[in-house]
């Protein structure tokens, strides 16, 4: 192999790293979006029960509770 295709081989290498890293920010950022949209949504959640008495429920029992009042 001469060094021209040496260089060029080199170049494609590098070029292969560096657009797999772009795609891993990428995909790092969308993973970082979609945690603080997930945080977001449990913590809406979380604040409707805040103000509930009796602590967690155990979903079962809740089940149980509202299948009973049919």
């Amino acid at each position: 192999m001469n060094t021209t295709a040496k260089a060029q081989k080199s170049d494609n290498a590098s070029a292969a790293a560096e657009a797999k890293q772009a795609a891993t920010k990428s995909e790092a950022q969308l993973r970082a979006e979609r945690l603080a949209m997930h945080r977001k949504a449990v913590s809406m959640i979380a604040g409707m029960w805040k103000d509930r008495e009796g602590g967690p429920v155990d979903g079962i029992e809740y089940q149980d509770q509202m299948r009973k009042a049919w």
